[in-house]
C-alpha cells in the first residue's frame, strides 16, 4: 500500500496516542496534590488547625481527586453521559466556591453575629466569656472556623450546622420553610409561563399591531416594577382600601392561611397577590423573549416554504416556528430559578409569607451566618441542577443539537 512522502507507516504494536488534555489534567492533579500537601503542612505547623480542620483538608483533597478522575473517565463515555458528569463536577466546584465566598463575606460584615446573644449575658465574667468563645470556636481565625464548618458539611449525610438563633438545625429550618416557598414559586412560575408564551407568540404573529403594541408597552412597564412597591400597592388596593370604604377585603394582607383554616381554597386566596407580584416581571420578560425568538424564526426560508406548500397557519406556527424558537425560551426558563428566588425574598417579606425568602432576611438581620450559608448552598445547588436540566432539554427541543463528538 502506498504511503505519503515524508510519513512513516504505523507499526502494528503502536500504542494509542494519549490526548494532550489528559496529560495536562494528570500534571495538574499531581501539582495540586503536592501544593495541597505542603499547604496543609504549613497550616498544621501554626498549631491553630484542630483535628476536624485537618479532616476537612483531607476530605477536600479526596473530593478533588475523585472529581478529576470522573472528569478524566468521562473521555471514554457517551456524549450525553460525558456532558452530564462534567457539568456535575463543575457544578460541585461552583457550589463550593459560592459557599466559601458567602461565608467569608458575611463574616467580614460588622454588626450582630450569630453568637452575640450568647456572649451578651448579664453578670458573665471575662473568664466565662473566654471559655464560651473557645467552646464555640470563635476565638480561632476565620479560615479555621471555615474548615471546621466544611468538615461537617462534607459528610454523609451533610450537616449544615446548628442555628442557636432558631434553636434547631439549619436543615430542619430549611425543610420547614422550603415548602411554602416551593408552592409560591411553583405557582408563579406556571402562571407566568402559561401567560407569557402564548402572549409572546400572538405578538410575534401579528407584529406592530395593537396587540403587539400593548404587549410591548406592558413588558417595559412590568420589567420596571419594583417588587416591594408593587406588592405594597396591591395590598393597599385590594386589602386596606376596601376596609376603609366599609367593605370586606378582596384579598388578605398576607400570610398563608386565615386563622386555623388549612384548606386549599384558603391557600389559593392568599396566593393571589404574591403570585401576581412575582409573575408580572416574569410574564413581561418571557413575552419579550418569546416574541423576539418567534420573529427570528418566522423570517426563515423554511417557514415561507411551509406556507407555500399550503400548510395551515396554525400548523406552520406551532409545528415549525414555535418548536424552533424554544431554545432561547428554555435557556431563559433555566436562568429564572435564581431570579424568582431573589424576587421571593422581598415578596415573602412584604406579604409575611413564611418561606425561605423571609427566613433569609430574618437570619441575615440577626447575623445567623450558618443558616444563611446553608440557604445559599441549597439555592446554588438548585440553580446548578436547573441549568443542567435546561441544557439536557435542548436535545428534546431540537434533535440537531448534540453534546459533541467523543475525543
Amino acid at each position: 500500500m502506498a504511503t505519503l512522502v515524508g510519513t512513516r507507516r504505523p507499526s502494528a504494536g503502536a500504542l494509542p496516542r494519549i490526548p494532550t488534555r489528559l496529560l495536562i489534567i494528570i500534571a495538574a492533579v499531581v501539582a495540586a496534590n503536592l501544593l495541597w500537601f505542603f499547604g496543609a503542612n504549613a497550616l498544621d505547623s501554626t498549631g491553630q488547625v484542630p483535628d476536624n480542620g485537618r479532616d476537612a483538608l483531607h476530605k477536600l483533597l479526596l473530593l478533588a481527586d475523585v472529581g478529576t478522575v470522573m472528569f478524566m473517565a468521562a473521555e471514554w463515555m457517551g456524549p450525553r453521559l460525558r456532558y452530564f458528569i462534567r457539568r456535575l463536577v463543575l457544578g460541585a466546584i461552583t457550589v463550593l466556591l459560592i459557599v466559601t465566598l458567602v461565608y467569608f463575606v458575611l463574616n467580614a460584615i460588622p454588626g450582630e453575629k450569630w453568637y452575640s446573644h450568647l456572649l451578651n449575658v448579664r453578670g458573665a465574667t471575662p473568664e466565662h466569656i473566654a471559655n464560651l468563645r473557645h467552646v464555640l470556636g470563635i476565638d480561632r481565625p476565620v479560615y479555621v472556623q471555615f474548615l471546621t464548618y466544611l468538615n461537617q458539611l462534607i459528610a454523609i449525610p451533610p450537616d449544615l450546622g446548628y442555628s442557636t438563633a432558631l434553636s434547631q438545625t439549619v436543615w430542619d429550618a430549611i425543610i420547614t420553610h422550603i415548602g411554602p416557598t416551593a408552592i409560591l414559586l411553583g405557582t408563579a412560575y406556571v402562571v407566568q409561563m402559561l401567560i407569557a408564551i402564548p402572549v409572546g407568540v400572538i405578538s410575534a404573529v401579528r407584529p406592530y399591531s395593537k396587540i403587539d403594541t400593548f404587549v410591548t408597552s406592558f413588558s417595559f412597564f412590568g420589567i420596571s416594577l419594583p417588587n416591594y412597591w408593587f406588592g405594597s400597592m396591591l395590598i393597599y388596593v385590594f386589602a386596606i382600601l376596601p376596609i376603609q370604604l366599609g367593605h370586606s377585603a378582596i384579598f388578605p394582607v398576607g400570610g398563608q392561611h386565615t386563622g386555623e383554616q388549612t384548606g386549599i381554597g384558603d391557600l389559593a386566596w392568599h396566593l393571589v397577590l404574591p403570585v401576581i407580584v412575582l409573575a408580572v416581571q416574569g410574564i413581561a420578560q418571557d413575552a419579550r423573549y418569546t416574541r423576539s425568538a418567534m420573529l427570528d424564526v418566522l423570517g426563515q426560508d423554511y417557514i415561507r416554504t411551509a406556507r407555500a406548500k399550503g400548510l395551515s397557519g396554525w400548523a406552520v406556527i406551532m409545528r415549525h416556528a414555535f418548536r424552533n424558537s424554544l431554545l432561547p425560551i428554555i435557556t431563559l426558563a433555566g436562568l429564572e430559578i435564581p431570579q424568582l428566588f431573589a424576587g421571593a425574598i422581598i415578596t415573602e417579606f412584604v406579604f409575611n409569607w413564611h418561606g425561605m425568602g423571609q427566613l433569609t432576611v430574618n437570619q441575615a438581620e440577626s447575623g445567623d451566618l450558618i443558616t444563611v450559608v446553608g440557604i445559599m448552598m441549597v439555592l446554588a445547588s438548585l440553580v446548578v441542577i436547573g441549568n443542567i436540566v435546561a441544557d439536557l432539554a435542548y436535545t428534546l427541543a431540537d434533535p440537531r443539537i448534540t453534546f459533541g463528538k467523543r475525543a
